[in-house]
């Protein structure tokens, strides 16, 4: 009797035994199950946020290499245009300087073919002696107007007080260059005080040059020279001197159109007009004249 009791505790024992076993075992498998779905989900969350990572690492890559792309372009479109600019910038520049030299040439083989036709015309007439250059004071406006057919040769009224012509220096366009003013003498004695009333006149006429023509000249002077600022000019070599003194504005003129700003026209000629290049220059047309 005992004996049965004992197995049918010691049975009781091993079920409620296995029956705990069971709860337990039950209890850490939906334990490790937790704790495994916890762990599954957590890297599940990790891979999505690493996933999310690379997919916005791809997609900062992919907007790096769209604006690298873009400023390439940029770049490359900027430097064609910068290119092309240059290029018409340059074309435009030529063009221009073309224009200038084949005007500047055309107006020097104008006024070279100009100059000839006075040479020839001023040999002509100095070889037939139609030209009379001897005796009383020249009728200045008659001789300017012969001889410089191109310029505007102005006469100062008598009721007007100041010098007697107005010579306007103009290209064959008709363009004005510069201007000298005359002052005719018909006297038995020198004046220096006729050199101070040109020049006053000839500040009242913006004149580029002044220029007194007379029948009588000062000691030590045989047809020509130039005193402070005023040339003085014995009436038979005023056509030479003249054509020198037109030249040399057209020159000026030319010069200061190249080169704006640098000096003043009455500056450059009066540091011309007072070197000896221009006086040889002069010299040699007057000994050859008469």
């Amino acid at each position: 009797m005992k004996k049965n009791l004992d197995n049918q505790i010691e049975v009781a024992i091993m079920r409620e035994t296995e029956k705990i076993e069971k709860s337990e075992r039950k209890k850490v498998e939906e334990l490790f199950s937790k704790e495994m779905k916890d762990k599954d989900e957590k890297i599940k969350e990790k891979d999505k946020r690493l996933q999310k990572a690379e997919e916005e690492e791809l997609k900062l890559r992919k907007e790096k290499r769209e604006l690298d792309d873009a400023k390439k372009k940029f770049e490359l479109e900027t430097a064609r245009k910068l290119d092309e600019e240059r290029k018409k910038i340059f074309d435009k520049a030529t063009e221009q300087v073309n224009e200038e030299n084949d005007l500047k040439n055309k107006e020097r083989e104008l006024e070279n073919t100009n100059l000839k036709k006075q040479i020839t015309e001023l040999k002509r007439t100095a070889e037939q002696g139609s030209q009379k250059l001897q005796g009383e004071v020249l009728e200045l406006e008659q001789v300017l107007s012969k001889n410089f057919n191109f310029d505007d040769i102005e006469p100062i009224s008598s009721g007007i007080k100041g010098a007697d012509i107005l010579q306007k220096v103009c290209f064959k366009t008709g363009k004005v260059c510069g201007t000298i003013l005359f002052e005719s003498k018909n006297a038995k004695n020198w004046s220096n005080g006729w050199i101070s009333k040109l020049k006053n006149d000839q500040r009242n006429a913006n004149a580029d040059i002044g220029v007194i023509v007379t029948t009588v000249l000062p000691d030590g002077v045989d047809n020509f020279d130039m005193r402070e600022g005023v040339f003085i000019v014995h009436h038979k070599s005023i056509v030479p001197v003249t054509l020198m003194l037109r030249n040399q504005l057209f020159e000026i003129s030319r010069t200061k159109s190249f080169n704006t700003g640098k000096n003043e026209k009455m500056e450059t000629v009066y540091n011309y007009l007072t070197g000896t290049e221009f006086r040889h220059n002069v010299e040699t047309i007057v000994e050859a004249f008469a």
